[in-house]
């Protein structure tokens, strides 16, 4: 299970794309990575997905950021719009699920 992140660069604490919702999914997909490799596994192992969103404005063109990610097709995915995130900077967070085999 990869908790709800949202784009919060962890060196600096700022959120990373104020403003802009792709560069926020795709800042949030590359820390995904970094998880699942450090779990031993990749976005083939993914299988759902949930964004929270705040606005629906280009979330159409995240589809084409997670097509640079998820190469093998999609997994199960969920999309919920919400009032507000914690961070009220943040427009998006995404939690994941994966199975990696060892």
């Amino acid at each position: 299970f990869i908790s709800g992140m949202i784009a919060r660069d962890p060196a600096t604490g700022r959120i990373v794309g104020a403003g802009d919702l792709v560069a926020q999914a795709d800042f949030i997909f590359r820390k995904m990575g970094k998880i699942l490799e450090a779990a031993g596994g990749t976005f083939d192992d993914v299988v759902k997905t949930t964004d929270y969103v705040t606005t629906l404005e280009r979330y159409n063109e995240t589809a084409a950021v997670r097509r640079t990610y998820f190469k093998n097709g999609f997994p199960a995915a969920t999309g919920v719009v919400v009032k507000a995130l914690v961070n009220p900077e943040a427009l998006i967070e995404i939690d994941a699920i994966a199975i990696i085999e060892k």
